[in-house]
C-alpha cells in the first residue's frame, strides 16, 4: 500500500464551461514526469472507513515540483468532482503517487510523435507535452464539447458525443489520415477507452505496438478479460 502524501489547496479556479483549475502545493517538493496522475482522497465516505477516491492527470509542467495542477470537468453523477469543485483553499488533502506509463520514453525519438487524445484526455496530454524531457509531436484533440480549457497546443477536431454510433468510425478515420500522411515515431492515446481501444488496433495493424505505442484509459475501461 503506497504512503499517503499530503497537499494543500492553493487555487481553484475556473476552466471553462464546467470545468475547474486546482493547484495544489504538497508538503514536499513532488517530483514527477510529464503524463503521470495522482489518486486523490475526496474526503468523502462511502462506507465506514473507506474513503472515496479518484485519480486525475496531472495537467501542469514537471518543472515546477513545488506545485501541481488538476483540471476536473463535472460529469453527471459525478460525487468526486463535485466535492473539488467545491473545496476550499487551505483545505488539506491525502494523495497518492504520481503514478503512470503514460511518458515519453528515455531516449526521445528522432522523428516526431504523434499524440491523440479525447475530451478531457486532454490533461494527460497537456501533462505530457508540458514535460521538460520531451520530444517533437503532433497533437489532436478530438472533442465533443466546446468548454473544457487546458494549456495544451493542439489540433482540434470535432468528435462525436460519447455513445453516438459514429463516434469511434470517425475517430478512426482522423487517425488512419494522419497514418497516411506520416508514421508517428511514438503514438500516445488517451482518453475515452472504447476510443483509445479502436485505435490502439489500427495502430497495431500499422506496425505501432510495444513501446511504440502508449496508452491513458480516462472512462469507458474494457473489461478484464476472465481468467
Amino acid at each position: 500500500m503506497a504512503t499517503p502524501k499530503h497537499a494543500t489547496l492553493i487555487a481553484n479556479e475556473p476552466a471553462g464551461d464546467g470545468a475547474r483549475r486546482l493547484t495544489f502545493k504538497p508538503e514536499e517538493p513532488m517530483k514527477f514526469v510529464g503524463g503521470k496522475f495522482v489518486i486523490v482522497d475526496t474526503g468523502i465516505e462511502i462506507e465506514p472507513g473507506k474513503n472515496l477516491k479518484r485519480a486525475w492527470s496531472i495537467a501542469s509542467s514537471d518543472s515546477e515540483p513545488d506545485t501541481f495542477s488538476l483540471v476536473l470537468q463535472q460529469i453527471e453523477g459525478g460525487q468526486g468532482v463535485t466535492r473539488m469543485h467545491a473545496a476550499e483553499t487551505g483545505e488539506r488533502f491525502s494523495f497518492s503517487g504520481p503514478w503512470g506509463k503514460f511518458t515519453w520514453p528515455d531516449t526521445l525519438p528522432d522523428t516526431p510523435a504523434l499524440v491523440i487524445a479525447t475530451d478531457t484526455g486532454a490533461t494527460a496530454a497537456a501533462g505530457l507535452m508540458q514535460a521538460q524531457h520531451r520530444g517533437e509531436a503532433h497533437v489532436l484533440w478530438l472533442r465533443s464539447d466546446t468548454g473544457f480549457e487546458v494549456e495544451l497546443d493542439a489540433d482540434i477536431r470535432p468528435l462525436a458525443p460519447v455513445k453516438d454510433p459514429n463516434r469511434i468510425d470517425q475517430a478512426r478515420g482522423l487517425l488512419l489520415q494522419c497514418l497516411m500522411a506520416e508514421t508517428p515515431s511514438i503514438l500516445f492515446l488517451c482518453g475515452d477507452g472504447d476510443v483509445v481501444t479502436a485505435l490502439a488496433a489500427v495502430a497495431n495493424e500499422h506496425g505501432l505496438e510495444g513501446d511504440r505505442l502508449r496508452t491513458e484509459i480516462f472512462f469507458n475501461k474494457p473489461a478484464q478479460a476472465a481468467t
